[in-house]
């Protein structure tokens, strides 16, 4: 038997284990679900990441974005620069077995460019090394043969490379 490890799961997993007494149980809840795989509604956030990342692309394949707030067309315009030619939404993966214990370890990189991974983030609150401790990079990085990672994050005013 092979147990299959993404990014989401080890984060949810993370969340849990270092969760506070009084969001405990919605912690638990939550990684349960993403242990079961149970579809959950998307949020506003998540949203508002989907359109970013695709307005991304859409600069970078020349055509017209979906939001024409000024700002949001300039965030997309700047990551596009950064990761113009690279290939999309990569599937990585690697069998491995720690402890006699079998793992797939499996995720989908934004765009993989020269030595580097990318990923698109949205979020509303931005704080400087807000990724550091997410499971994303080191999973990506040991599946691929790529030395880089690097987060391009937006909130829809500003881009920052992380």
């Amino acid at each position: 038997m092979k147990y299959l490890m993404t990014p989401s799961l080890l984060n949810s997993w993370q969340y849990y284990l270092n969760s506070h007494e009084d969001y405990e149980d919605s912690a638990k809840e939550s990684f349960l679900m993403s242990l079961n795989r149970i579809k959950t509604p998307i949020t506003e956030a998540q949203l508002i990441g989907i359109n970013i990342e695709s307005n991304v692309f859409l600069v970078c394949d020349n055509k017209p974005i979906y939001n024409q707030l000024p700002a949001y067309a300039e965030c997309a315009k700047e990551i596009s620069k950064i990761i113009q030619g690279g290939q999309r939404q990569v599937k990585v993966y690697k069998d491995m077995t720690i402890d006699n214990i079998d793992f797939f370890l499996y995720g989908i990189v934004d765009v993989l460019k020269g030595s580097y991974a990318y990923d698109i983030k949205y979020t509303g609150n931005y704080e400087t090394g807000k990724f550091f401790d997410s499971a994303q990079h080191p999973l990506y990085l040991e599946c691929l043969d790529v030395p880089n990672f690097a987060y391009l994050i937006s909130d829809g005013n500003n881009v920052w490379t992380e």
